[in-house]
């Protein structure tokens, strides 16, 4: 296992792709839930599902039900985290899986993040990380 752990870590690509995996299968399963489903909704299929968390963690809006009518708040709090953890670890989830969480990151995968960002050479990327997520936050906030 640690093996396994070792050689998802030393790829910013696998890591990206196991998150959007695991975000997928964890969204698809919560809204297979029947706490899920609007009272008076047709039964849910799974390719419904798995389309529409696939959709919500893709950011793209797409959806074959209709997200008002026939999920329940639960359900439009899961699609809404979906979105949520998508759009927040396009950049972050790069920044933190990858490079602060694991403490050992190569020189190579720092100047890669710093030069996708626009950030200085030795930037604090873990003050980056919060500014995004706090400065995200308050706008939706606003909004």
């Amino acid at each position: 296992m640690k093996r396994i752990t070792q050689r998802i870590a030393e790829s910013p690509a696998r890591s990206l792709f196991l998150w959007f995996l695991g975000l997928i299968v964890a969204g698809t399963l919560l809204l297979m839930l029947p706490i899920s489903h609007a009272e008076n909704a047709a039964p849910f299929s799974f390719s419904d599902v798995a389309f529409t968390a696939t959709s919500a963690s893709c950011v793209n809006g797409l959806a074959v039900r209709s997200t008002a009518g026939d999920f329940s708040f639960f359900g439009q709090l899961v699609i809404l985290t979906l979105i949520q953890l998508s759009g927040l670890g396009i950049i972050t989830v790069a920044i933190v899986f990858v490079v602060d969480l694991t403490g050992r990151s190569t020189s190579a995968q720092r100047a890669v993040v710093e030069e996708t960002l626009g950030l200085p050479a030795k930037a604090d990327l873990s003050r980056y990380v919060n500014g995004v997520v706090t400065i995200t936050l308050l706008a939706e906030c606003l909004g």
